[in-house]
C-alpha cells in the first residue's frame, strides 16, 4: 500500500456529485471548440486538458485523493490564464470566456474537495470511511 492510497478516501455524496460536476465540465470543455467556433491552437490545447481533466475526475469518483484535486487545481487554473498565456485569436472572445469561467469553476471545485478532505465537520462521513480500514 502506498502512501497515497493510504491518503485515499471513498468520495461521500456531496464529493460524489462535486466529480461528477467536473466530469460534465470537462466534457463541455471537449466539445467548446466546435460550438464555440475556436482558433486552431486554442482548440488543442483546450481538448488535451479537458480529456486529462476528465479521466482524474472519474479517477477520483471511485478513490479520492488529494493529488486528484491538486491536478485538477492545476488545470484549472491553466486553463484559467490560458487566454492570455496562448494569445487566444480576437475571434475567439467567446472561446476565452468560456476558459475563465469553466477554468475558474474547476479550480474552485477542486479547492472544496480538497478543503472539505482537511476538514472533519465539513468532509462529514469522509474521514469515518477513511477511518473504517
Amino acid at each position: 500500500m502506498t502512501l497515497a492510497d493510504r491518503h485515499a478516501t471513498l468520495p461521500t455524496t456531496s464529493g460524489r456529485a462535486m466529480e461528477i460536476i467536473t466530469v460534465l465540465l470537462a466534457v463541455w470543455l471537449f466539445i467548446s471548440p466546435w460550438v464555440l467556433a475556436y482558433g486552431t491552437g486554442d482548440a488543442w490545447n483546450t481538448w488535451i486538458v479537458s480529456a486529462i481533466i476528465f479521466l482524474i475526475s472519474l479517477s477520483a469518483l471511485t478513490r479520492a485523493t488529494a493529488r486528484h484535486e491538486a491536478a485538477k487545481m492545476v488545470l484549472g487554473a491553466w486553463m484559467f490564464i490560458s487566454p492570455w498565456v496562448l494569445a487566444f485569436s480576437r475571434p475567439s472572445l467567446g472561446a476565452s470566456w468560456n476558459q475563465w469561467i469553466v477554468g475558474a469553476a474547476i479550480f474552485l471545485i477542486a479547492g472544496a474537495c480538497m478543503y472539505a478532505r482537511r476538514r472533519p465537520e465539513i468532509a462529514g462521513d469522509m474521514h469515518h470511511a477513511h477511518g473504517a480500514r
